[in-house]
């Protein structure tokens, strides 16, 4: 189950694992991505969200290679 975090301005984020189910990666993957600084993500009360527009720019990227 997918638990969305909605921000003041509307926007949509994820944890790390959410973002690992919708891109089909492993969790490991997506803090390896975010620590190489291919996805970027905010940390919120000591967890890491990635916004909804970040893990579409992602997708659009991976797809185009």
């Amino acid at each position: 189950m997918i638990d969305v975090i909605e921000f003041t301005d509307n926007t949509r984020a994820f944890t790390v694992t959410e973002t690992a189910q919708l891109l089909e990666l492993a969790p490991y993957t997506v803090r390896r991505y975010l620590k190489e600084e291919k996805i970027h993500g905010e940390k919120l009360k000591g967890r890491i969200y990635i916004d909804e527009a970040e893990i579409e720019r992602f997708k659009e990227e991976r797809e185009r290679r």
